[in-house]
């Protein structure tokens, strides 16, 4: 089902056009190594003795056939043993099985409350999954405000970072007070979306939509980075500023060279003077510093 979430021609969000936001993460979520064991003798062993981490892990590298036989049936059975210790992550994975039908009963409603308890737990990508489904209405009926709400809770992990001596222009924008640069990104993206383009009983907001947008683009979200260039730079909102504009494409192209960045980045070339594009280059590795360094500082990827 395609998404219709913006009518811009600059910019579809195409990894939006799954049925949920949650296919879009990872196809299940796991700790890395989140007992500090990476064999998987010991693992088990930790997870036998009822180490609900552990048990999450184990039943992720079993059902998806990671360092040991494949096995999803047993894989799922140590999954559920840590969701019924209340391990948020565990829980969420249950939520993407019963979503995707992945080795159960394909089940939105049960997806959803596997959600809802994970997201109740502070988990910020099972936050931002459950925006989506309020605002999707899968599983649950539609409510923009609860979206909102969700959204927000994941955007905003973890609080604002503010600006300090030795942050002070290395992980923010200059005009900036604070960001959130802990939240999920994908959240940030939605909630820019949202203030964007409007949605029933949320008006337009040009400027808390670039907030968002802004936040997620400094930590490598390139669809962020790529509606600040048509904003800024094409479309001039909230003002225009095309050298701004074309820094955001330029990095935006760089990182996901297809024709969505195309778009936007060859457009802002052709308006750019080339004083105007010499001043947009510099901006543009000036801002891709910033990027470099907040994704190595929140030992985030791209």
């Amino acid at each position: 089902m395609k998404s219709k979430c913006l009518s811009s021609p600059w910019m579809k969000p195409t990894r939006w056009c799954l049925i949920m936001l949650v296919c879009l993460m990872n196809a299940c979520s796991n700790d890395s190594s989140p007992t500090g064991i990476s064999d998987a003798e010991s693992l088990e062993k930790l997870a036998r003795s009822g180490d609900s981490a552990a048990q999450n892990q184990w039943g992720f590298n079993l059902f998806n056939g990671y360092g040991v036989a494949k096995n999803p049936e047993e894989g799922l059975h140590w999954i559920q043993k840590a969701a019924d210790q209340n391990f948020a992550k565990a829980q969420y994975n249950l939520a993407l099985f019963h979503q995707d039908g992945k080795g159960v009963e394909l089940d939105l409603v049960k997806a959803f409350e596997f959600m809802l308890k994970a997201g109740r737990k502070g988990l910020p990508e099972a936050e931002a999954a459950l925006g989506f489904m309020y605002e999707r209405g899968q599983g649950i009926k539609s409510d923009i405000t609860e979206a909102l709400y969700w959204y927000r809770q994941a955007a905003t992990h973890e609080g604002p970072c503010r600006k300090s001596v030795d942050h002070f222009k290395a992980n923010l924008l200059p005009q900036r007070e604070e960001q959130y640069l802990y939240g999920d990104r994908d959240a940030q993206y939605m909630l820019g979306r949202i203030y964007e383009t409007g949605k029933k009983g949320v008006f337009i907001n040009i400027e808390e939509a670039v907030r968002w947008y802004e936040d997620a683009a400094v930590r490598g979200d390139t669809a962020s980075q790529a509606r600040l260039a048509v904003l800024y730079g094409i479309e001039g909102k909230p003002f225009i500023d095309k050298q701004l504009g074309y820094a955001w494409a330029k990095i935006a192209y760089e990182s996901s060279p297809n024709a969505q960045m195309k778009k936007p980045y060859d457009a802002l070339q052709y308006l750019l003077s080339p004083a105007e594009k010499s001043m947009g280059d510099s901006m543009c590795e000036t801002l891709k510093e910033l990027v470099t360094y907040n994704l190595k500082d929140l030992d985030l990827a791209p």
